[in-house]
């Protein structure tokens, strides 16, 4: 039986790939990048479906005219287009 259920295991990778999770780290306040870096590119650790989370408040109040909890209440329509907006999608 152990032998059947490794070899599921090794044809699921060999097929599908490691399925393991990019874990990101939290924004911290440590963790702030500038917006022309993360227009750029992805740096080391930064999660790419949430890039403003790494923009400092006063940077990201500068780019979408609004707070990150004011951010937050939109829909997801709309931080989207917000974020394509500033280059940050």
């Amino acid at each position: 039986m152990a032998r059947i259920a490794k070899e599921k295991h090794d044809y699921a990778h060999a097929k599908w790939g490691n399925h393991e999770e990019k874990v990101y780290e939290e924004a911290a306040e440590s963790n702030f990048f500038d917006l022309k870096l993360l227009q750029a590119g992805i740096p080391e650790g930064v999660n790419p479906a949430s890039k403003e989370t790494y923009l400092s408040d006063a940077q990201f109040e500068e780019v979408f005219k609004m707070t990150k909890d004011k951010f937050m209440g939109l829909k997801h329509w709309k931080r989207k287009q917000l974020k394509k907006d500033a280059k940050l999608f």
